[in-house]
């Protein structure tokens, strides 16, 4: 049973099998994961722990025990004060480093095309990486998100 929920088509790439062990894995260890991250933190104090708060469409990601997800930024909340980021601009959010971390995306949120919002914070070494501690999520499950977001630009301009 499990092998055919793995392989259920007889023409799959390489990659959507990936995808499927990994949703596997996480399923397996998400009684750990959770134990580990269990955190729920507000869209305003996420907010003000990130550096970079934006709606991007997935446009590519790389896949191991870790990658990069490539994003094509549609709105920013929050950035930088020295960085300028316009509407199609690419940035790059490593995800899922392992180790029982709460790093990362929801790997099933991870497909090409996808619309997110993305809470993320750049590393010492320049990365930016986001936290399923943050409110990232798919865009069509972050109404709420996106609304608490509005509310917060609107007094961030007063």
């Amino acid at each position: 049973m499990l092998w055919t929920w793995l392989v259920r088509r007889e023409s799959f790439s390489v990659g959507e099998l990936l995808m499927r062990i990994r949703a596997l894995l996480v399923t397996l260890c998400a009684g750990a994961c959770l134990s580990a991250c269990s955190c729920t933190p507000s869209v305003e104090d996420s907010y003000g722990d990130a550096d970079y708060v934006f709606l991007g469409r997935l446009r590519g990601r790389t896949w191991w025990i870790w990658g990069d997800a490539e994003f094509s930024v549609a709105k920013v909340w929050k950035r930088p004060a020295d960085e300028r980021i316009v509407p199609g601009e690419r940035l790059n959010v490593e995800w899922r480093r392992g180790g029982g971390d709460c790093n990362g995306f929801w790997p099933e949120d991870l497909l090409v095309g996808r619309d997110l919002v993305v809470f993320a914070k750049r590393g010492a070494d320049g990365q930016l990486r986001t936290s399923i501690c943050y409110p990232t999520r798919l865009a069509s499950k972050a109404v709420e998100v996106i609304t608490r977001l509005r509310e917060i630009e609107l007094r961030l301009r007063r």
